[in-house]
């Protein structure tokens, strides 16, 4: 890590310093979009994979070392948080997909009586009268 990530972070961490960490943010904002977006390809769903690195960020940055280079933590994490966010996407279509399925299996046919009205008449007549 540089020199001016190693203080922010120690400012967040130690200090709670909150400036620090939206400069962190501000720093590394672009790297984590760029690594959603081409994931992704919505902006949407990559706003959400980036707000989850930086939210993953703070919640590990105590135990980031000296030697972590951030810009590649924090390329790497939004590339996995994109993925998370696919893998949820693709579970929630695939569970549309179920439903609309089985809603169209539990829906009978519309009857057309209009069609069906010849028939039933000629069935009537071939019927004896004792029946």
């Amino acid at each position: 890590m540089n020199l001016e990530d190693v203080q922010l972070i120690d400012q967040f961490v130690n200090h709670r310093d909150e400036s620090a960490f939206e400069d962190l943010v501000a720093r590394y904002v672009d790297v984590a979009y760029a690594a959603t977006i081409t994931c992704l390809g919505k902006d949407d769903l990559a706003q959400d994979a980036c707000q989850m690195t930086f939210v993953e960020l703070s919640r590990k940055a105590h135990g980031l070392g000296e030697k972590v280079k951030l810009g590649g933590w924090v390329y790497t994490t939004a590339r996995n948080m994109a993925r998370k966010i696919q893998r949820g996407e693709m579970r929630r279509v695939n569970r549309e997909q179920s439903f609309v399925d089985q809603m169209k299996l539990q829906q009978q046919p519309e009857v057309d009586w209009s069609q069906l009205a010849p028939e039933i008449h000629e069935a009537l007549e071939q019927i004896k009268p004792e029946d």
